[in-house]
């Protein structure tokens, strides 16, 4: 295999990729990377909600939704009627201590994977925890969020 290559089921126990710019490029473009605030900014100009995939470096999890059910078309296109914030939560720093504990404040929960959505000041919508083998139900939950129940 060549390198960006996807490995399938083994590439979630794989080694996580940990500089900045190789991290970039193995994330498609519109992910906001721990940076929740540019991203609710992002939703308030443009009227859409923010989806939050709080992850970590090790999180064989994490990796294994990346590759097996965000980069598929169908999920990929109900994706894109959010803003993306990706927040790692398992990093060395304040930053990822920070984030962490606003999971658990906001959430209450540090399990990850975790995927939250929320409007563009912050109110939570929807959340949905660990792995989504069925790429159909993982819709069915972004869907979910701009139901009218959701958004009262």
């Amino acid at each position: 295999a060549s390198r960006g290559d996807n490995l399938n089921s083994i590439e979630p126990y794989l080694p996580p990729v940990r500089t900045a710019s190789e991290v970039q490029s193995t994330i498609q473009g519109q992910w906001i990377l721990n940076d929740l605030p540019k991203a609710q900014a992002l939703a308030a100009r443009s009227g859409k909600l923010v989806f939050i995939d709080f992850t970590g470096y090790t999180c064989t999890n994490c990796r294994w939704m990346e590759s097996n059910i965000f980069n598929r078309a169908d999920v990929g296109a109900e994706l894109s009627r959010f803003v993306l914030a990706r927040l790692y939560t398992d990093g060395e720093g304040k930053i990822y201590e920070d984030q962490q504990a606003f999971q658990e404040k906001k959430f209450g929960t540090v399990a990850l994977p975790l995927y939250a959505i929320v409007t563009a000041d912050g109110r939570p919508l929807i959340t949905q925890g660990g792995v989504v083998r069925d790429s159909e139900k993982f819709i069915g939950f972004l869907r979910a969020a701009y139901s009218p129940i959701a958004l009262r």
